[in-house]
Order: structure tokens, then C-alpha cells, then sequence
């Protein structure tokens, strides 16, 4: 017995018939697939991704090259329960403060907040050399990131940079950078892309 599926079902998933249903890639569902699960991961700095960056551990050597994701991004892919380490090294893109509920206002020393509740810590970025003193500057400094990644972003789409398939940009801050490496600009992959 065979049955058909869901209008559009083949455009995004793979049409089971002998179970009538769509089964979908990574990250979506719907009868035809056009659900996003993590849908704050669907567009990064202008970019509409293949799959939400939600790799759960990066323990390659070139992991400094990963793509940089949004803290709202990565939120979602912990309450998808898919995320297992912390949701650290994220750009705060909601101009509010991620910090610890029971926090010192004064010296942000480690930005992090559980908003699930559950010890998954989320951190939010900054620089090594540049530890912020406050909310205010701890935000001023993810807003500067935001706003470097949505340039880069625009010139690696104008320019075809990454083959089309990454954003060309300097390392994260929260990144070290390998021997032998200096500071400029590499291309850091979408999620499933790798070179």
C-alpha cells in the first residue's frame, strides 16, 4: 500500500510513501517540511542557513572557523533539548542584558544566564583582552560585533566570498587563534559546509 504525501513535501524532505509521510532534514517539520524548529537560527547576519548552527561540541582543530551565532539562536536549539554543552560564545542581539539572575550588577566577570533553569549556562561574547565592566558595556560590545558580522555578511554576498556558502570574516573574539595564524579575516562555514 502506498500514499502519497503533502503538497511541496519533496521540495525541502523526502516523501516516505510507504509510510505516507515527509520526512524531513534536520531542524524542520510540517507536512511539506516548511517548519523551521529553530526559527531565530532560519537567518544569521543576513544569511538564510541550511541548518541551524546548533552543533552541540566543536572539538575540530579548526574549530575558530565555526559560524558565528546568535544567543537567541542558540537558546532555541537548548530548548529543542539538541544543544548539550553550554550556550557559550554567542552574539546578544536582543539589547538585552544575559546575566545570572542572582548577578552583582557591578564586574561582569563571566555574563552568564540559565534562563532554562537547568545549569546550561548561557555566555554571551567578549573579548579575552577586553573584559567589560558593566551591562551597558558588556552590550555595547556585542552590539559592535553584531554590526561588523551584518558588514562582513553584505561584503561576502556582493563579493561571492566563501564560495557563497560562509561569511568571510576576522575570528571571534572568544576564539584563540592557532600557531602559526595571524588575525586577518577566514571563512567561517555554514552549518553542514565545510573548506
Amino acid at each position: 500500500w502506498q500514499s502519497t504525501c503533502s503538497s511541496g513535501c519533496e521540495a525541502r524532505g523526502n516523501c516516505n510513501r510507504e509510510l505516507g509521510r515527509c520526512d524531513c532534514p534536520p531542524y524542520t517539520a510540517g507536512p511539506a517540511c516548511e517548519r523551521n524548529l529553530a526559527p531565530h537560527c532560519e537567518i544569521q547576519w543576513g544569511f538564510r542557513l541550511p541548518i541551524p548552527p546548533c552543533q552541540a561540541l566543536t572539538t575540530e582543530p579548526d574549530d575558530w572557523r565555526d559560524f558565528p551565532p546568535s544567543c537567541d539562536c542558540l537558546m532555541e536549539c537548548q530548548a529543542l533539548n539538541i544543544r548539550l554543552a553550554y550556550v557559550n560564545h554567542c552574539v546578544n542581539t536582543t539589547s538585552k542584558p544575559l546575566l545570572p539572575h542572582n548577578s552583582d550588577k557591578g564586574l561582569v566577570q563571566h555574563p552568564y544566564y540559565d534562563p532554562f533553569e537547568n545549569g546550561a549556562w548561557i555566555r554571551q561574547a567578549y573579548r579575552k583582552d577586553r573584559q567589560p565592566q558593566n551591562e551597558t558595556q558588556l552590550l555595547t560590545l556585542n552590539r559592535e560585533l553584531a554590526t561588523r558580522l551584518h558588514a562582513d555578511a553584505d561584503m561576502s554576498r556582493s563579493h561571492g566570498l566563501c564560495s557563497r556558502h560562509g561569511l568571510w570574516t576576522h575570528v571571534m573574539p572568544w576564539k584563540g587563534l592557532p600557531p602559526g595564524k595571524d588575525a586577518q579575516a577566514v571563512c567561517h562555514c555554514f552549518p553542514g559546509w565545510f573548506g
